[in-house]
């Protein structure tokens, strides 16, 4: 029986599906990051061709995260990967922002004034403290278990985050039917912060909810407990332990929400 070669994007999709289902805005964001790259790339790709498709990315998490998918990409393809282990580029933010706990605070305060999309993505970043890329990827795809609990990829290749959505928000999210682009993400962060008469520091983005998150659990939470609920590869202390500890991902968020510094501000919205 003769069968059509496969395409790039149709292998990369394979790769991605064949030993663990994946989320339809998953796939949506792998299909067309890799279909946009394939499009202005030489048969088959170069480095040149990886550096200039990143270069023309502006955020530094959707650098990282196309890096990832392109890596995939060659790897389904059976095309040798142009960065040695060494000689990879490193993918950094350019600022160290934290936003304080009172003005992540005020801003939730203000939660009953937003919109249900701008409310959405408030919630998601104030519980989760997911990168901007994962925000913008987020669609009704996501939840499983009834609606309970919310499930995606990480931008930079960890551990598929999944969590319980908690009480505090539940009821609250209404999710969309589809991703959204990047920069609509950053613009709404922009107009929830104006929305409450807030001043960000220079520089701020969801990224910065993110960083203030981490470091208001870091002075409570385990270490283990926080790579976890980050779906971080590794932490702290040996990575050998990081490669056989699994604790189930409801105990890890037990533990989270106990010592949350922001869902407290979601009780009374």
């Amino acid at each position: 029986m003769i069968t059509a070669e496969k395409s790039p994007v149709e292998r990369l999709i394979l790769d991605l599906t064949a030993f663990n289902p994946r989320s339809k805005s998953t796939l949506v964001q792998y299909r067309r990051i890799s279909t946009l790259f394939l499009g202005k790339a030489s048969n088959p790709p170069t480095r040149d061709d990886v550096l200039s498709f990143i270069a023309e990315k502006k955020a530094q998490s959707y650098k990282s995260f196309c890096y990832f998918i392109l890596r995939r990409l060659f790897t389904a393809n059976e095309w040798e990967w142009p960065f040695p282990p060494r000689s990879a580029p490193q993918v950094r933010e350019q600022n160290q922002v934290k936003m304080p706990v009172e003005m992540v605070g005020n801003i939730v305060q203000n939660a009953g004034e937003l919109s249900s999309e701008q409310l959405f993505y408030l919630a998601v970043s104030t519980t989760y403290g997911l990168r901007r890329a994962e925000l913008a990827s987020l669609t009704r795809d996501n939840l499983t278990e009834k609606g309970t609990v919310l499930s995606f990829p990480t931008v930079k290749g960890g551990a598929h985050r999944t969590h319980v959505i908690p009480e505090q928000i539940y009821g609250k999210l209404k999710f969309p039917k589809e991703s959204i682009g990047i920069d609509k993400v950053g613009m709404i962060f922009k107009d929830v912060v104006a929305s409450a008469g807030q001043e960000a520091p220079q520089g701020a983005g969801w990224h910065a909810i993110r960083r203030s998150l981490i470091s208001e659990l870091s002075l409570k939470c385990p270490a283990a407990v926080i790579v976890g609920f980050m779906g971080w590869q590794s932490g702290p202390g040996s990575r050998t332990f990081y490669t056989y500890s699994n604790p189930d991902f409801r105990d890890v968020d037990m533990e989270v929400v106990k010592h949350h510094p922001f869902l407290k501000f979601w009780e009374d919205i």
